[in-house]
């Protein structure tokens, strides 16, 4: 085996006296023997002194707590900050014409509504009324022929062969009548009719009168008594 004493260029320079002075075998001199010692004394001093701290500061180390592996957060960067890009200058812009003024319409008139006009109401004529304007009406006609000259009168067959069924204001009232003989006694649809307008005496009145041509004097006689009895009104002319 190898000796574990170091090797010579390993030991220190300062621990030789000191070995050499616990070489057994080898007598010191004594000359200077006080010089050596001393210098031992202090390098024994000295390494125990550094043994004692490196024995203490071991067993601190073995004794202390493990310290936590707990992480601690770090506070989060801060953003960095954001550049605004600036907007380049506006280009000018060239000055448009004015647009021409825009023509106002004329308000167009408003147009009225038509109003409806209502249905004129009928009058209704109360029987003195219808009257008054019959006066009225026979009034104007008899003062119309009493201006004009008379006509002759027209007959339908000679003296005695002439019957009259009847006097009525207007040549309409007059037909009306005719038309109810001949509907109730149709031989006298075979007769000549005429209507006659007279005027009476002494008021000047116009009357239609309604008469009918017969064969002979006697027929008159007998169409009219047959018409009396009958209810209705005849007269022979002449």
């Amino acid at each position: 085996m190898q000796s574990s004493r170091p090797a010579d260029e390993d030991r220190l320079p300062w621990l030789e006296s000191y070995r050499e002075t616990k070489t057994p075998g080898r007598p010191l001199p004594r000359r200077g023997y006080g010089r050596p010692v001393a210098i031992g004394a202090v390098a024994g001093l000295l390494i125990a002194v550094g043994a004692g701290g490196y024995w203490l500061g071991q067993r601190e180390d073995a004794t202390a707590p493990p310290r936590s592996s707990q992480t601690i957060a770090l506070p989060a960067p801060k953003p960095a900050p954001v550049k605004v890009a600036e907007a380049p200058p506006p280009e000018p812009v060239a000055a448009e014409p004015a647009p021409p003024p825009a023509e106002v319409e004329k308000p167009k008139p408003v147009k009225k509504a038509a109003k409806r006009r209502k249905p004129p109401r009928k009058k209704i004529r109360s029987a003195g009324v219808e009257r008054s304007r019959l006066d009225a009406v026979r009034a104007a006609q008899e003062r119309e022929a009493l201006r004009r000259p008379w006509p002759k009168m027209p007959s339908p067959g000679p003296a005695g062969q002439v019957i009259q069924l009847g006097a009525f204001s207007t040549p309409a009232r007059a037909n009306a009548a005719y038309y109810q003989r001949i509907a109730r006694y149709k031989s006298l649809a075979q007769m000549p009719k005429v209507v006659v307008p007279v005027v009476t005496k002494p008021d000047g009145r116009v009357l239609y009168v309604l008469r009918l041509g017969t064969g002979s004097r006697q027929q008159s006689k007998t169409v009219c008594r047959n018409l009396r009895a009958s209810g209705d009104h005849c007269l022979v002319i002449g």
